[in-house]
């Protein structure tokens, strides 16, 4: 697996957290946060988005950055904006999520801006260099991070013939290769499901859920049915924030949290802190 251990990533055996491969300093730049990680199944890359602290200055960096790293030389390279990267299983295709506009934040307009996610994109990787073959925005942009109508994830199907998308309003939507129009047209695969959405397998979603909204407390990692949108089971508590990722073959999960990492048959502890996870 991969993980970002406090301001490095690390390759380890998850049978028993063993470091096989420590890359730094990628990790450490100044105002710089590590989103989402994927990985191609032949772990010959890693792709990853980028954010900055300072980000809701500008439209360029409020829209983020998704960036590549070659794991057999240790390069490190742009790729576009964006964020939540998502190799497909049979490593052919990526998606990743975009703000198609930057608005004037109400607080500051003069100052801030906003760029809420509205846009799936598609890259075929066949090249092995991402080239954009499709994109599909929204039906109904959203204004305001709160906004509904907001993309905050988007994953796929084990076939890599299928995307799944999902909103902040709990909505997820199928996304096949070949569609045309929004992509959130058409009745939604499943509705009210409240969490930050971390992988699938099958029909089930694994979403963190903040038990606690209003104040600093449990967040949980929960498995929802995609049939049903309904909670079918927990999977991890703890008072830090639960991280999970599936792996390339979208048949094992990995979760962890503070400095635990976990899967179905093996747990490990990291050196300093968990941020970020692949599988």
């Amino acid at each position: 697996a991969m993980v970002i251990d406090g301001q490095s990533l690390v390759i380890v055996d998850v049978a028993g957290g063993e470091r096989l491969k420590v890359f730094d300093p990628y990790f450490d730049g100044d105002g710089m946060s590590v989103g989402r990680m994927s990985l191609m199944p032949d772990a010959s890359a890693l792709y990853y988005g980028v954010g900055w602290e300072d980000s809701w200055f500008s439209c360029d960096a409020s829209q983020g950055q998704i960036w590549k790293l070659d794991l057999a030389f240790g390069i490190t390279s742009p790729i576009s904006p964006g964020y939540n990267p998502s190799v497909s299983p049979d490593g052919r295709w990526m998606a990743a999520l975009i703000s198609e506009q930057c608005l004037p934040d109400p607080e500051e307009p003069e100052f801030w801006v906003l760029t809420p996610t509205d846009t799936v994109v598609l890259y075929d990787l066949t090249s092995g260099w991402p080239i954009e073959t499709d994109r599909w925005s929204v039906e109904t942009p959203p204004t305001t991070y709160n906004d509904p109508q907001m993309l905050q994830w988007v994953d796929w199907r084990a076939d890599s013939q299928t995307m799944l998308v999902m909103n902040n309003g709990g909505e997820v939507y199928e996304l096949p290769l070949d569609h045309i129009g929004p992509a959130d047209a058409g009745p939604a695969l499943a509705e009210g499901i409240f969490g930050f959405p971390q992988g699938v397998i099958g029909d089930t979603l694994f979403a963190t859920v903040n038990e606690t909204p209003q104040a600093v407390g449990t967040f949980d990692l929960f498995a929802f049915d995609l049939n049903t949108g309904l909670p079918s089971g927990e999977i991890a508590e703890s008072v830090g924030w639960v991280y999970a990722s599936v792996d390339t073959t979208r048949t094992r999960l990995i979760w962890g949290h503070d400095t635990q990492v976990a899967t179905a048959e093996t747990a490990f502890f990291l050196e300093t802190y968990l941020s970020s996870l692949a599988w």
